[in-house]
């Protein structure tokens, strides 16, 4: 039987739920995401609950799996990627803090040195030409990401979010897209899986929401990253994973 407090709680967490989905709604008025409103709430309150135990690195590491898994079960009709076909490689990817320390641990724990040794030096090279561009100017930029083996991903299973929602329908569409050469006139989302940006917002609002004010600068603002800024700070670092949970502790939250 729920005891009045668990009630509150969960009613206080459904609260931060439709709020945090009224926030998202104020840019997009689409229709037919608004119909989608129950896969933001059941995956916002899905982290709320793996962390509602301790925010250490098990339940965070149980947050990424059940995101990646909602994503995964996102309805994909009549795809057309295929493995090396790496036309949608090129553009410029951006990823949580977690993400980046998450995929920068799977690399230590999977690739040999000499194979790290190339990624960060590939990861450090697009890097350097991008740091300083603005958002148009990287929306426009093409170039190959560094973790791209023979036109696959070598990273497959930790691939980022923002990846592993993309998929096609057109392959004509990804290779003008794709074209090194021809400027970028359409939105990457045309095709991209409609409903994993917001199993993307879901996982990001609801794990910001149980941090302080400094942590939320860290995770969101701060810690947002290119692919590339991120094998470049993380890749180095012994732990990567470790070092992510400490700089959130750093930033003054209380883990239990």
């Amino acid at each position: 039987m729920k005891t009045d407090a668990t009630k509150n709680s969960q009613e206080d967490q459904r609260n931060k739920a439709e709020k945090a989905f009224g926030k998202l709604m104020v840019f997009d008025l689409n229709q037919a995401v608004k119909e989608k409103k129950s896969l933001f709430i059941d995956h916002f309150l899905t982290v709320l609950e793996l962390l509602d135990t301790g925010k250490n690195l098990e339940n965070f590491a149980k947050v990424f799996d059940a995101t990646r898994n909602t994503i995964d079960k996102l309805p994909n009709k009549e795809a057309v990627c295929f493995a090396g076909c790496s036309h949608c490689c090129n553009f410029i990817i951006n990823i949580s803090s977690f993400e980046a320390a998450h995929l920068a641990q799977s690399i230590k724990e999977t690739k040999s040195l000499e194979e790290i040794e190339l990624i960060l030096d590939q990861a450090a090279k697009k890097h350097e030409t991008t740091k300083k561009m603005d958002i148009f100017e990287r929306n426009q930029y093409r170039e190959f990401c560094p973790l791209l083996v023979d036109h696959k991903c070598s990273v497959y299973e930790s691939r980022p979010f923002a990846c592993q929602g993309h998929s096609s329908t057109n392959l004509d569409v990804c290779i003008s897209k794709s074209n090194l050469e021809e400027p970028k006139e359409k939105s990457l989302s045309t095709y991209m899986k409609a409903l994993s940006p917001l199993v993307i917002d879901a996982y990001s609002e609801a794990m910001s929401s149980t941090f302080s004010e400094e942590q939320t600068d860290e995770f969101l603002e701060d810690g947002y990253m290119t692919i590339e800024a991120a094998l470049v700070k993380f890749l180095p670092i012994d732990e990567p994973l470790n070092h992510w949970l400490g700089e959130l502790k750093q930033s003054s939250f209380d883990s239990k």
